[in-house]
């Protein structure tokens, strides 16, 4: 299904050279579906259900407070690593702070230059 919608979606965009994402006849094309994201009581009711299946194809025993506590982890986990990752952008050492602003500082330069470029060419080739 994802493949025809994308391939109708393609032929779409390259028949009507559309530019925007936001177009009324991408809109037709698409539809957008909101899901919910899955609680922890969601998630440990999945693996419940699932349980059956990976107990018989991994040859293992799977205790329920295993299923409870899973999700539980799983949730702190995730929101810790978030949160340490989010210091770690705050407080980038000053010599990668430095850097970035070079690289941006150069990466304007660049384009501004083949900018100049480009328009040098054109008025070469206009006056020949």
């Amino acid at each position: 299904m994802h493949f025809n919608v994308i391939t109708r979606f393609n032929n779409c965009f390259k028949r009507k050279q559309t530019s925007s994402l936001s177009s009324p006849v991408i809109m037709l094309l698409l539809k957008l579906v909101r899901i919910k994201e899955a609680t922890v009581a969601d998630c440990v009711s999945i693996l419940c259900d699932l349980k059956v299946n990976y107990e018989s194809y991994f040859g293992v025993r799977i205790l329920d407070s295993a299923l409870i506590i899973a999700p539980q982890l799983s949730n702190r986990l995730i929101d810790e690593v978030c949160a340490s990752i989010r210091v770690q952008l705050d407080n980038e050492p000053e010599i990668i702070d430095q850097l970035e602003h070079r690289k941006l500082k150069l990466d304007v330069e660049a384009t501004a230059l083949s900018k100049r470029k480009r328009l040098c060419f054109k008025t070469t080739f206009k006056a020949s």
